[in-house]
């Protein structure tokens, strides 16, 4: 008797558990393998060279999943997930973060965003539930759209702008360790386009500012050219001329009378000092020449 109760309570509690379980992804629909049927999912927006690199790792490692089918349980691409198990393995494999494994405890677990998916980034979760709680989630791709593993489709994209989800719609949340990569990638890219602006070389482009000297044309750079050549010829005749001038001036002087060349004989005395025997020589000497010389 007491073996028999406690097969029955045994038996009532793993159905419970199935339950529970299937609670976090269920759906009324049958379920079938992913791809068949239907192919007119709507796609995932695009990675651009402006997204930041934690995200396009996990984007690009939730593509990978589309199209494996959904498996209660399970967590593996290409066999089956749930959407949980897609989730939680997507977050683990891109960027090594470790989640909860079903949906109500992701949401519980995430930072609850206002606005609901509206004031979603991509790469936040989005979670739908009924009036018992959160029984299914997805990855936020952004453009209102996400990536998740439908019990009917397997692994999808679905806009959530459809009646089901706008229905089912219960919160956003943030995984903060992912936006936290985010936080320090964006850090580190001001700062090496920082230190690239420092080191810009300066402009030599064809577009840039050009040179004054690229500007000449060729006509005014003969020009100039020949400017130059009869101005260094004039330096060169000038000193000529002056100096024929100065001996043409010289010659018409009239002969300096004694007067003066003695004067101007005792103040070119040099500095040093002389006795009187010798300057009175010094000074015969220049009058002898000046005399000789007129």
């Amino acid at each position: 008797m007491a073996h028999t109760l406690r097969h029955h309570i045994l038996h009532a509690a793993s159905a419970l558990l199935i339950i529970a379980l299937a609670a976090s992804c269920r759906s009324n629909k049958t379920v079938v393998r992913a791809g068949a049927g239907n192919k007119s999912y709507p796609e995932a927006p695009a990675i651009t060279t402006d997204t930041p690199e934690p995200t396009r790792r996990l984007i690009s490692e939730a593509e990978r999943w589309l199209g494996t089918p959904y498996r209660y349980g399970g967590t593996e691409r290409g066999r089956g997930a749930d959407c949980s198990g897609m989730v939680m393995t997507v977050y683990k494999d891109a960027l090594d973060i470790k989640l909860p494994r079903n949906s109500a405890q992701m949401q519980q677990w995430c930072t609850p965003l206002k606005g609901g998916y509206r004031k979603a980034m991509p790469g936040d979760l989005v979670f739908f539930g009924n009036r018992r709680g959160v029984n299914h989630v997805g990855i936020y791709l952004g453009q209102g759209k996400m990536i998740h593993s439908s019990s009917s489709k397997g692994v999808i994209v679905s806009s959530l702008d459809e009646p089901y989800f706008v229905k089912n719609f219960h919160s956003a949340g943030r995984v903060e360790p992912y936006f936290a990569m985010i936080d320090d990638y964006d850090r580190n890219t001001r700062k090496k386009q920082q230190s690239k602006s420092k080191e810009k070389p300066h402009d030599d482009t064809p577009g840039g500012k050009p040179d004054a000297v690229t500007t000449i044309s060729l006509d005014r750079l003969a020009q100039v050219s020949t400017q130059q050549q009869d101005s260094e010829l004039r330096s060169l005749s000038e000193p000529k001329k002056q100096t024929k001038e100065k001996k043409s001036k010289r010659a018409a002087q009239p002969a300096t009378p004694q007067s003066k060349i003695m004067s101007r004989a005792v103040t070119e005395t040099p500095d040093t000092a002389l006795t009187a025997d010798e300057a009175r020589r010094r000074l015969l000497i220049r009058l002898a020449e000046q005399t000789d010389s007129i």
